[in-house]
């Protein structure tokens, strides 16, 4: 039987705590031993992969079809085709009741958002043509409506500002110009921005590793009891909490970071080459060079320094030549 460790491809890794998923030329999935459970030669590149309860899955597939896949076997429970969209590694926003399942994208230059319901299959667009901003997340709130992170940087009085907000969507909306409104908006000075979604819609963990809350404008460190850990260049591209809901991963371009929520402290660092790790259990598995690892969790490794150049991230070993 094929090991997971034996595999070589360029790999995300996700995990509801039971099952392990590899999207890329093929979809792999395997138990957290690293046995395999299936491998899907017709899933190429599956993006926004999602786990629901009853060890299901959501996952847009490259032909454009939703499928809700069984973890246990790797089969199909149903199918359903969608608009086109642009798949890239975020998540859908499921519903509490897990009813619904909501995503965010653009076609044409105009962004849009989508339902699709778990029940009946029935997919909803609307296209958001007055929609301002980046968006860095969506999530749904306990009333299973979806939110949008919306970014924008400005320049007043000749100073940097990004201005942020919370946008819900109603798709029960019977005005199409009242269907999108702002649950909240706040600015931050200078380069500082929100990277994502926590927990819920009031939870925004930002660039400078702080936690801020738009509702009371509560804002903390989430390293504030760590006074050794040196950051490692200056942009994360991306950010998740693990199954367990106490560790914060950070993908930067040459390492995972694991931030533990209750100490408030760094407690694992592994290199990695901008690929996003899964925390297993007392295992992290990450990608490097093509190859699955499984490395004990936590430890500590040493990784390449970063040089910012014009703006952009060079490790020190391939930084170009500036004269």
């Amino acid at each position: 039987m094929l090991n997971v460790e034996k595999i070589k491809g360029n790999f995300y890794i996700y995990s509801n705590g039971e099952y392990v998923v590899l999207p890329g030329t093929k979809l792999y999935i395997f138990k957290t031993d690293g046995s395999l459970v299936a491998c899907r030669t017709d899933l190429r590149y599956a993006g926004r992969i999602t786990f629901l309860s009853e060890n299901r899955m959501l996952l847009c597939s490259s032909k454009s079809v939703f499928h809700m896949i069984n973890l246990c076997d790797g089969s199909d429970i149903w199918t359903a085709p969608y608009t086109k969209i642009d798949l890239n590694a975020s998540e859908f926003a499921i519903s509490p009741d897990e009813a619904f399942a909501y995503t965010y994208d653009e076609r044409h230059g105009t962004p849009f958002i989508s339902r699709l319901d778990l029940q009946t299959q029935e997919v909803i667009t609307f296209d958001m043509y007055m929609d301002v901003g980046g968006t860095s997340g969506i999530i749904c709130n306990k009333a299973g409506t979806p939110c949008l992170l919306k970014s924008r940087r400005e320049t007043i009085g000749g100073k940097p500002i990004y201005e942020h907000g919370v946008r819900i969507h109603d798709f029960d909306c019977v005005a199409p110009g009242n269907c999108t409104v702002w649950e909240t908006k706040w600015s931050f000075e200078g380069n500082r921005h929100a990277l994502c979604f926590l927990e819920d819609a009031d939870t925004i963990v930002t660039n400078d590793l702080h936690i801020y809350k738009p509702s009371t404008g509560e804002d903390y460190d989430l390293l504030e009891n760590d006074t050794t850990w040196q950051r490692i260049g200056q942009h994360e591209s991306d950010c998740w909490l693990d199954i367990s809901r106490r560790y914060l991963c950070l993908q930067y371009k040459t390492a995972n970071v694991v931030i533990d929520l209750h100490s408030r402290k760094v407690v694992a660092q592994y290199a990695a080459d901008f690929k996003r790790g899964c925390l297993i259990g007392s295992e992290y598995w990450i990608c490097v060079n093509d190859k699955i690892h499984r490395k004990p969790f936590p430890v500590f490794e040493a990784v390449p320094p970063v040089k910012v150049v014009g703006g952009l991230e060079y490790i020190v070993s391939d930084q170009p030549d500036l004269w």
